[in-house]
């Protein structure tokens, strides 16, 4: 197993870089886990067999609030994924 160079630890560049990165995934994943949220409580679903699988095809639908964290999470994800890639 290799151990991280003490001195790359050191680097206040790398560490910023190390912090923020996380920061920015953990933020993606609590957008992501409270849009699946809003799917539940509204019930709408973006395909037939979660639908039938949550109560029918009447949930196959779309929801204004339900689009908006979708929204959400896409504009995350196209800030992010970028900002990872110049970043490292």
């Amino acid at each position: 197993r290799v151990a991280p160079s003490p001195r790359m630890m050191e680097n206040t560049v790398f560490m910023s870089f190390a912090f923020y990165s996380t920061i920015l995934i953990l933020k993606m994943y609590v957008v992501a886990i409270i849009t699946g949220q809003v799917r539940l409580r509204k019930k709408a679903f973006a395909n037939p067999e979660d639908a039938l699988r949550n109560g029918g095809l009447q949930y196959y639908r779309e929801d204004p609030d339900v689009e908006r964290c979708r929204r959400r999470v896409r504009g995350r994800a196209g800030i992010a994924v970028p900002g990872l890639a110049v970043g490292s």
